[in-house]
């Protein structure tokens, strides 16, 4: 709930919007114990007018507790999400970068949106026997198409 309270800006949003928008109604339990559902239907009244509005936004100050969001329905990507991992040792940094650039480069032409994080990260020695040299480092490319 967190997400959607805080406005839902998140990655498909260029497309889909902010996901706090396709929030069509929500049940809440207010402070009083009251527990009110909340839609277009009775949005005229001053009570859920306030809850709507402040749905979009209000992050932790939302003045009560959500315990279902109802949604607008998204269509399907038909070619589904394609998504991996590809991790590097980190003497071969160069080699993940080129890997990176080529794909965002080339990309799919049909997707929607597309996210590439590359990061150089700390990882735990492969045994217990170096441990004592400490940790090594690594790069990981990670990949969403959809």
């Amino acid at each position: 709930g967190g997400f959607l309270l805080g406005g839902g800006f998140g990655i498909g949003f260029t497309r889909y919007q902010m996901a706090s928008q396709l929030v069509t109604g929500v049940d809440v339990v207010l402070a009083s114990g009251e527990c009110l559902h909340v839609d277009k239907d009775n949005a005229n009244e001053p009570l859920p007018r306030a809850i709507l509005t402040l749905l979009r936004g209000s992050y932790s100050c939302f003045p009560a507790v959500v315990t279902r969001f109802h949604f607008t329905n998204l269509p399907v990507n038909p070619k589904g999400v394609l998504s991996g991992c590809l991790v590097f040792g980190i003497d071969e940094w160069k080699e993940a970068i080129k890997l990176s650039l080529d794909i965002s480069y080339r990309g799919d032409k049909d997707a929607d949106t597309m996210e590439l994080t590359l990061v150089i990260k700390d990882t735990p020695p492969d045994n217990i026997s170096d441990a004592n040299s400490g940790p090594s480092q690594c790069v990981l490319v990670s990949i969403a198409i959809w």
